[in-house]
C-alpha cells in the first residue's frame, strides 16, 4: 500500500507525481502496469441508462449487451449501479446472474444494498465487489459488518459529493437529494475505519458533463486515506483518465458518459480506449508530471 504525500495546494498548477519509479521510462512502465480505466453503467430494470448531474436519464441500451461490448474491448473492470432499485424494492437476480456470467473482467455491483444477506446473495451470483452508498454514508454499519464476514477487498464505499456555494464540499445521499453535512474527506476516513477496501468518489456537479474530473476533490480524498480511490464524474478524454491517476493519485479512473457516447452530437456508442491510446495518454501525462 503506497504512502500518500501532501504537496500544499490541493491542485497546484504543476505538481509532483504521486509515484516515482526511477527513470521516466521506468515510471511510465510502472503506471501502465497499475492503470485501471473503469466503465460505469447505470441499471434500470434491464436497461443501461445515463444521468446528467444525477437528473433525468438517457437510454443507452440493454445492460447485458453493453457489458458484452466492454468485454470485447477488454475493459479493466466494470461497475454497475442499480439506480432503478427503489422502484421495485430489490435488484433482479436473473439480471445480476446474466451480467456476472457475461463479464470476464472484475465486476462491482451497487444500488439498494442494505444488509449482509443481500451482499451474500450478490457474491453468490458471481459479483466480485459490492458498492455501498446509502447504507454507509447515512451512518449505517453495513461495511463494518460485511468486512468481518467477507473481507475488505470485496467492499467499495461509494461517496457522492458536490461543491457548495461557499466552496466547501459536502456528501449527499438518495441520488444527490439529501445533504449530510459531512465532507468527503471525513466520509473517506470513516470508510477506512469501518473496513472498506476501496473508495469511489463521485462529483455530482460533473456527472455527465464531460468537463474533466473535480481534481481538487479527488486529491483531497486521496490525501486523507491510504485506501485506493477511484475517481468518477466528469471525464471527457483519455488524458483526463491518465492525469487523475498519475498527477492526483487516484488508483483508478471511472467514467460513464465518456464510454457511452461519441462525437459532437453525443450519439450512443459504447467505446473504450485502445491500447495505443492508453499508452499515448500515459506517456504524455508522465512527461508533464516528471518535467
Amino acid at each position: 500500500m503506497r504512502t500518500r504525500q501532501h504537496h500544499g495546494d490541493a491542485v497546484p498548477p504543476r505538481k509532483e507525481p504521486y509515484v516515482r519509479c526511477g527513470t521516466p521510462d521506468e515510471f511510465r512502465e510502472d503506471v501502465m502496469r497499475r492503470l485501471r480505466f473503469i466503465p460505469v453503467l447505470l441499471l434500470d430494470g434491464t436497461s443501461a441508462i445515463k444521468t446528467h448531474r444525477f437528473a433525468p436519464a438517457r437510454y443507452i441500451g440493454d445492460i447485458v449487451n453493453a457489458a458484452q461490448i466492454f468485454n470485447s474491448k477488454m475493459a479493466d473492470e466494470l461497475i454497475v449501479i442499480d439506480v432503478g432499485v427503489h422502484k421495485k424494492g430489490a435488484s433482479q437476480p436473473h439480471v445480476i446472474r446474466h451480467l456476472a456470467e457475461e463479464c470476464f473482467m472484475p465486476l462491482a455491483f451497487g444500488g439498494g444494498i442494505n444488509s449482509v444477506a443481500q451482499a451474500a446473495a450478490l457474491f453468490k451470483h458471481g459479483i466480485e465487489k459490492i458498492s455501498i452508498n446509502t447504507a454507509f454514508v447515512e451512518g449505517g454499519t453495513l461495511i463494518e459488518e460485511a468486512a468481518k464476514q467477507f473481507g475488505s477487498q470485496s467492499l467499495v464505499a461509494s461517496i457522492d459529493a458536490k461543491r457548495e456555494a461557499d466552496g466547501r464540499y459536502q456528501v449527499y445521499s438518495r441520488g444527490g437529494t439529501r445533504a449530510l453535512g459531512v465532507s468527503p474527506v471525513e466520509m473517506a476516513r470513516r470508510a477506512a475505519d469501518q473496513g472498506a477496501g476501496e473508495i469511489v468518489i463521485q462529483s455530482i456537479d460533473r456527472d455527465g458533463m464531460r468537463v474533466g474530473y473535480d481534481r481538487e476533490m479527488v486529491r483531497s480524498v486521496v490525501e486523507a486515506t491510504t485506501l485506493p480511490v477511484v475517481a468518477l464524474g466528469g471525464a471527457d478524454t483519455v488524458a483526463d483518465l491518465a492525469r487523475i491517476i498519475i498527477e492526483d493519485g487516484a488508483s483508478a479512473a471511472a467514467a460513464g458518459s465518456m464510454f457511452s457516447f461519441y462525437g459532437r452530437l453525443q450519439a450512443v456508442l459504447i467505446n473504450y480506449p485502445r491500447a495505443d491510446e492508453r499508452e499515448q495518454a500515459v506517456a504524455k501525462a508522465c512527461e508533464l508530471a516528471t518535467a
